[in-house]
């Protein structure tokens, strides 16, 4: 896999849903391969309470079948929380990059504490990666320390240390390797338009040779006049040169996302390359609004300012609307932790639409 195709691969999988909760239910996956067009599917359902994807690809445009890949299977504990992912495939040696067991924990206030990977390899399953996640006094995401390694012998590290604005919005995520961090290796700069919502992100790298930060990757999205996200144009930097991928967001009635399809720029022109298409379960939405996001919101009542937090690697869309639907904010927030002002609202009651990776969850607001 190309380093392009794995940087974009965060926003190939994000769903953004804008207004009633829809339950996932498949999604076809088309890409060219030697001028031909491939389909993938991935089928999401629930056995016995276990909610599962299945993987089936077409290897070859002449095929009329789909041949089942790999299955993941995603296990919530008694708190309703997702306690861990196992990923493993259907045919052949369960030896692969699609072979993996992930295990959550969470603290006392709901927010998750550590993740941990552990992957198949010849010698049988073998730890690969851990994070563990702290928080500051005002229950933002603090800082994310990360091994990497096999078996208990663990090869790298990697410290993220999470930076606020004023208004509590993330500004920007520093990188520093090594289990002392002495050195910054990368870092995320975000920037916001006047209405809060998520207008860039740009990551910078340090050039070992020069000792300069020099930029590698920048996002840039666009929304459209109703507040949904339209756009994601791509560029990432390699020496002289910039490639560019696009990724535009078309809605169903529901205002969850039906299509992603994929660009990527050729002689200053956008080819297609890859498209995703979302199915969702009709009447999925339960009495509470939740489609599995879970969420943690606080405080609550609130004066000025809320913060939200979320278990999920997407972009999170928020909509504040009254009590008749009205959106009255919006906001396109970064994954993790993140702060919204809502100081110039009158004392009441709102509702809070969030949304983020094909699932929304609604909270009430009570305003003082």
């Amino acid at each position: 896999m190309n380093r392009i195709k794995m940087l974009s691969a965060l926003f190939f999988s994000c769903v953004f849903t804008q207004g009633v909760a829809q339950k996932l239910q498949k999604t076809h996956f088309y890409q060219v391969e030697n001028g031909n067009t491939v389909l993938s599917t991935i089928d999401s359902f629930t056995y016995n309470g276990i909610h599962l994807n299945d993987t089936k690809i077409v290897t070859r445009p002449t095929n009329a079948g789909r041949e089942l890949i790999f299955r993941e299977a995603y296990v919530y504990g008694t708190n309703n929380k997702l306690r861990y992912i196992i990923s493993l495939p259907v045919n052949g040696p369960i030896i692969d990059d699609t072979s993996f067991f992930e295990l959550r924990t969470y603290d006392a206030q709901g927010r998750i504490d550590t993740q941990s990977t552990t992957r198949k390899t010849t010698n049988g399953w073998r730890n690969w990666q851990r994070a563990i996640y702290t928080y500051n006094a005002q229950g933002r995401l603090d800082s994310v320390f990360r091994f990497t390694g096999v078996l208990n012998v663990w090869l790298s590290f990697r410290n993220d240390q999470y930076v606020y604005l004023a208004n509590g919005a993330l500004d920007r995520v520093n990188w520093f390797s090594g289990a002392s961090p002495s050195q910054m290796i990368h870092y995320i700069q975000y920037t916001y338009d006047a209405q809060g919502r998520l207008l860039k992100e740009e990551n910078y790298r340090l050039n070992l040779t020069t000792g300069n930060y020099e930029l590698d990757l920048r996002m840039n999205y666009a929304f459209q006049s109703s507040g949904k996200l339209d756009s994601i144009i791509s560029e990432v930097f390699i020496g002289s040169t910039i490639e560019r991928e696009k990724y535009v967001y078309d809605y169903n009635s529901f205002d969850s996302v039906a299509t992603q399809t994929n660009y990527k720029e050729v002689n200053g022109q956008w080819n297609f390359f890859t498209k995703f298409e979302y199915f969702y379960f009709p009447n999925t939405t339960s009495a509470s609004g939740l489609a599995e996001l879970k969420s943690h919101i606080f405080p609550n009542p609130l004066q000025n300012e809320l913060t939200i937090h979320i278990g999920e690697i997407q972009p999170l869309s928020a909509s504040v609307r009254n009590l008749n639907g009205q959106e009255l904010k919006r906001f396109i927030l970064p994954p993790g932790q993140s702060s919204i002002d809502l100081q110039d609202l009158p004392s009441g009651m709102y509702l809070l639409h969030l949304q983020a990776g094909g699932k929304s969850a609604v909270h009430k607001l009570v305003k003082q």
